[in-house]
């Protein structure tokens, strides 16, 4: 048997970190169309568990849903993602989101039980209900929690304060990033009016711009969603369905997404043993 030392095993971790997952950027317009359904609720539950070839899968479960897009019935909706944590075992998937208890998201959904995130464009297609502390409003905030200022010209208007781990390709929204400015040409402002002229927003305008409330944000999403008439039935999974049809495959990449499988702690360096020589036979 092989022995490790442990900065093998760090370093071995940090390649593996450091092969991050890449994806596709989607525009307001892409999450609408190209979800199977769209919901928005609280996570009620999390829960991870290992898989019949051992590899670990995690189970959210919303309720109070509010389905805006797609046909569903029933009170509960539970959503499989590769990953997670049992015990001391983890296996991080770069770049997908992690849901906890309480949290109240918006969610594009996409391949649920088919794909290893079953959500549109991975954490691109969550967003968080969140209250703010100056107004007591319901906003919204994307999921590294900068601030949605609006819908314009079938995109989602944001701060940009805190980057998303994935690397985010053909992303050129540089709204709040400091130094550069981000053109918002004439479309549809997040209250669904048009804008008369294309407009350049600086990092003294965005500041001063509000959050966008959640019901607007949910108003936007649901004219959007009627022009396409999306009737796709979702579907929910059991907490012990680990059914995949192929190992990696996510409709939202195309590409192989970065995984890591790390222990919660580095294991303490072992002695390392001379070979033992070969013996010839004699006979």
């Amino acid at each position: 048997m092989k022995s490790f030392s442990v900065g093998a095993i760090l370093a071995l971790a940090f390649s593996l970190h450091s092969s991050a997952t890449t994806l596709p950027y989607k525009s307001f317009d892409d999450l609408v169309n190209e979800s199977e359904g769209i919901v928005a609720g609280r996570v009620a539950a999390v829960e991870s568990q290992y898989s019949p070839q051992k590899e670990i899968y995690t189970f959210v479960t919303l309720d109070q849903l509010r389905i805006l897009a797609g046909s569903y019935q029933d009170s509960t909706l539970t959503l499989r993602f590769k990953g997670g944590r049992v015990g001391n075992d983890i296996l991080h998937v770069a770049g997908s989101p992690e849901l906890e208890v309480n949290d109240r998201v918006v969610l594009f959904l996409n391949g649920n039980g088919r794909y290893m995130v079953p959500l549109v464009g991975w954490t691109q297609g969550v967003f968080r209900i969140v209250q703010d502390a100056t107004t007591s409003q319901q906003v919204v905030n994307d999921y590294e929690g900068n601030r949605v200022l609006g819908i314009r010209a079938g995109q989602v208007l944001r701060e940009r304060l805190i980057q998303p781990e994935a690397h985010i390709l053909g992303d050129r929204q540089s709204l709040g990033t400091g130094t550069a400015q981000s053109e918002a040409r004439a479309g549809v402002t997040g209250y669904g009016r048009p804008t008369e002229a294309p407009q350049t927003l600086g990092t003294s305008s965005f500041k001063n711009m509000p959050t966008m409330r959640s019901e607007s944000f949910l108003a936007a999403i649901q004219e959007s969603v009627a022009a396409k008439r999306n009737t796709t039935q979702l579907n929910s999974l059991s907490l012990t369905d680990f059914s995949v049809p192929s190992d990696n495959a996510d409709a939202s990449t195309g590409l192989k997404p970065s995984t890591e499988q790390r222990p919660q702690s580095p294991a303490p360096a072992l002695p390392k043993r001379a070979p033992v020589p070969q013996l010839k036979d004699q006979r």
